[in-house]
């Protein structure tokens, strides 16, 4: 005789039952009187819950949803797969009464190595959501951090006047879209290949090459208000965040703020050799575009400037980095802006113009400790 307890779903009681199954139909009796409590259809009946060895059955019918039977004997089981052989499974649930050690040992191993390899496959993109919610603090030290470790190699341009037609520039084009010039840092590093990059905290880096090569102010601009909307849309805080993985997102939850921008510093090559998706590329042309017209400032300067890298393949920079990435290739870009682009004034005046393009000749060039030689 198999026994139960029976949950009307109604209120807390709980009645003791006997159980039985009658044909097609699964009876409970009062025990003791024999008095019919409620009588259930086999084929209504389901399993609430996955079974394992040494737990009860709970039953659930489809006339009475939200009561329950629970039933301490398995064996009851094996009579209603005989009624009904769905049962076991049905409702995606599984009877996992009979599964042996091993078999549960492999089923949980399995589970547990899933879930190590996601959380391993995770990584970078938690990673890439912890720098994104990165306080301004920890981006500005971590943007000073990769400048400081760049510009041991090549130094950094300083000449006032060319840091100060620099400044002007950026000033315009941030303030004419809502932004405050303060969070963003241009620089010039001294070296020759045409390239530039946004670092974290707004930290961004033109280079001598990119200067010497433009053909004027409006191409600078343009390069520039890329950079700045890398920088607004928090590109380059995602790319270390993808290159740090696990160890920025330790470093976070121990409110660490030193080893995070000091990680970051040692990932700053990541930025001269970063690629950013098709995706962010054009979003920050985008917004680029819109930097450049709220200014005023003629933003056919991205095509011209596209087109002539196009045509010199010349827009590489060391160890194979793009200024600009060519991911998307230039022809999408170019399209983009070329829909885009609107005539406007002048980005600099001739002599603001020319005093930035000497901002590498008028003073002496500030390296960091431990840098080498200039090329």
């Amino acid at each position: 005789m198999i026994h139960g307890f029976w949950y009307d779903g109604v209120s807390a009681a709980r009645t003791e039952v006997e159980v039985r199954v009658v044909g097609r139909q699964l009876v409970l009796l009062e025990p003791g009187s024999g008095y019919t409590v409620l009588t259930m259809p086999v084929t209504g009946l389901r399993l609430a819950e996955d079974v394992y060895a040494g737990q009860p059955l709970r039953l659930i019918c489809a006339d009475h949803p939200e009561a329950r039977l629970i039933v301490a004997d398995h064996a009851l089981l094996t009579t209603l797969r005989g009624v009904h052989p769905g049962l076991g499974r049905a409702w995606g649930r599984s009877y996992l009464g009979n599964m042996s050690l091993r078999q549960r040992f492999v089923l949980v191993g399995g589970f547990v190595l899933v879930c190590l390899v996601a959380l391993v496959a995770s990584v970078p993109y938690m990673g890439e959501e912890v720098a994104a919610a990165m306080p301004v603090e920890w981006e500005r030290a971590a943007g000073e951090k990769i400048v400081t470790h760049i510009s041991r190699d090549y130094g950094l341009c300083a000449g006032e006047e060319g840091l100060g037609a620099l400044a002007v520039l950026v000033s315009r084009l941030a303030l004419s879209s809502g932004y405050d010039p303060d969070d963003f840092v241009a620089r010039v590093l001294d070296a020759s290949m045409i390239n530039a990059f946004a670092a974290p905290g707004g930290q961004i880096m033109l280079t001598r090459g990119l200067l010497a090569d433009a053909e004027n102010g409006e191409e600078v601009a343009a390069v520039l208000a890329h950079e700045m909307a890398h920088s607004v849309l928090a590109h380059p805080t995602r790319a270390i965040g993808r290159a740090l993985g696990y160890r920025l997102l330790f470093a976070a939850l121990l409110g660490d703020a030193t080893a995070a921008a000091a990680m970051a510093g040692q990932a700053g090559e990541t930025l001269l050799n970063r690629s950013y998706s098709r995706e962010a590329e054009l979003e920050a042309d985008r917004l680029a575009l819109t930097l450049l017209d709220n200014a005023g400032i003629d933003s056919r300067g991205l095509v011209s400037f596209f087109e002539r890298r196009q045509r010199s393949r010349l827009f590489v920079g060391p160890r194979g980095s793009d200024i600009l990435s060519t991911h998307p290739s230039f022809p999408a870009r170019i399209e983009q802006a070329s829909r885009y682009q609107r005539p406007g004034s002048a980005a600099l005046d001739n002599r603001t113009w020319q005093l930035l393009k000497g901002i590498c000749d008028e003073g002496s060039t500030i390296k960091s400790e431990k840098g080498n030689n200039n090329e």
